[in-house]
């Protein structure tokens, strides 16, 4: 069964690229793509569907197109999904998903470096800082690192159950 509508797109895309099926995953996304770029569909959407919330879909739909693509080993594929989302603007998801592609690529040293310049605010804190950083160490199979990292932020936070959980 083919989704109707884009949001229908956007959800197996995500399954597929969970699935590891990159390059299906990268149809289903195109699909969205398109279909929320046609004035037919954006008419179409209800209230729910803003601005604001098509530009969060669209977003999302660039960053699962990216992990399909290093799913695929494609890096530079991967980046130039990435390109398309703009400046990072202190999204620790966007700088993590570019992060992990860097981290891929052999540029360990400045994937951790740009998840440690992310300004802290409340939509980004110390603990999803250090959190995402950890993420980048495990996909380099930096295992040690990681340990280290995680350890370091649970003696700051001892009862922290995310930082326990991920050590």
């Amino acid at each position: 069964a083919q989704p109707k509508e884009p949001r229908g797109w956007l959800t197996r895309g995500a399954l597929e690229v969970e699935l590891r099926q990159a390059r299906d995953a990268e149809q289903s996304l195109q699909n969205f793509l398109n279909l929320q770029g046609t004035s037919e569909a954006a008419a179409d959407d209800d209230d729910e569907d803003s601005d604001a919330n098509r530009s969060a879909q669209r977003t999302h739909a660039l960053l699962l197109l990216s992990q399909a693509a290093q799913i695929r080993k494609d890096l530079p594929a991967a980046n130039r999904w990435l390109d398309q989302i703009g400046p990072i603007n202190g999204s620790l998801e966007v700088a993590l998903r570019r992060a992990l592609v860097w981290a891929a690529d052999g540029k360990l040293r400045d994937a951790r470096a740009l998840i440690v310049s992310l300004p802290q605010s409340e939509e980004v804190s110390a603990k999803a800082k250090t959190l995402a950083e950890s993420q980048v160490l495990r996909e380099a199979k930096r295992w040690s690192e990681a340990l280290v990292l995680l350890s370091t932020a649970n003696a700051r936070a001892p009862d922290d159950t995310d930082l326990l959980y991920e050590r």
